[in-house]
This record gives C-alpha cells, sequence and structure tokens, in this order.
C-alpha cells in the first residue's frame, strides 16, 4: 500500500481512493436518490440514468473488472443487466464498484439499498463480496 499523503505520478484509475464509510454510504445514497443528496442536487437525473445504465450496448464484453457475467459497465460503476435469480445476489439494474484495496460497494435502486464494505485486503475483499451479497439478500426475504 502506498501513503495517501505523498502525491504519485501515473495514478492508476483503480486506485488511490482515500474516503470514509460515511461519505461513500452518502455517494451511494446520492445516486439511489437520482442525484439528490439532503434536499441538494449533486448531479443531474440524467447524469445518474447514464452512469446506471448499460453502456456497452451491443458490444462484447468479458468479466474482467465486473463481478460476473450478468454486469456491464456503466459510467463509473458495473451494472448488472439480468439474473435475479442467478449468483452472485442481487436484482437487474443494481450497480457495484470494487476498489484495488479490496474496498467494495453496491448500490440496488429497486429496494433502496446500499452497501458498502470498507476492508484493505486486496486478494481477501474479492472473496468476501458474493457472501457479503448473499447475507444481505437473504436478510431481506420474509
Amino acid at each position: 500500500m502506498f501513503d495517501p499523503r505523498v502525491p504519485r505520478r501515473a495514478e492508476p484509475g483503480g486506485e488511490g481512493v482515500v474516503s470514509t464509510a460515511r461519505d461513500y454510504a452518502r455517494f451511494l445514497q446520492m445516486l439511489l436518490n437520482g442525484g439528490q443528496l439532503q434536499g441538494r442536487r449533486v448531479l443531474s437525473q440524467d447524469s445518474v440514468k447514464e452512469m446506471t445504465r448499460d453502456q456497452l450496448i451491443g458490444i462484447a464484453r468479458g468479466q474482467a473488472y465486473t463481478p460476473s457475467p450478468l454486469y456491464t459497465f456503466g459510467l463509473g460503476v458495473a451494472v448488472r443487466t439480468a439474473g435475479r435469480d442467478v449468483l452472485p445476489a442481487g436484482e437487474p439494474g443494481d450497480f457495484a464498484w470494487s476498489c484495488a484495496g479490496g474496498t467494495y460497494f453496491w448500490g440496488d435502486p429497486q429496494n433502496q439499498l446500499m452497501v458498502v464494505l470498507m476492508v484493505q485486503a486486496p486478494r481477501a475483499g474479492r472473496s468476501l463480496r458474493p457472501v457479503l451479497r448473499q447475507g444481505v439478500y437473504d436478510a431481506l426475504q420474509p
């Protein structure tokens, strides 16, 4: 890992964010609210729609960097396109992103759900995501 106080050259796009669970949660809440947070407009509704819709329609894609083949890319997040009853647990339209250090978030507009997993475990974080998702969705069942 690196010292975030020291500027780096050629910062990789998937690394380097320094944040808190609270700030991640506020960001997700803003996306789930269509661009508003605490009554203030942060992004336009159109921007949020573009961020969280499939931007690769008709383009062949692989699984690299997405949670599973059920996901594609929006603008800045992976977006689930199908498969409610297929692992990993989730709903079509949910969106997620994982970070190089293991931190992970996802938002589910259908269930008005947001989850932030803050870990600094690059390899272990990946194996925690499907377990966390399954546990959360199991808990939502009546």
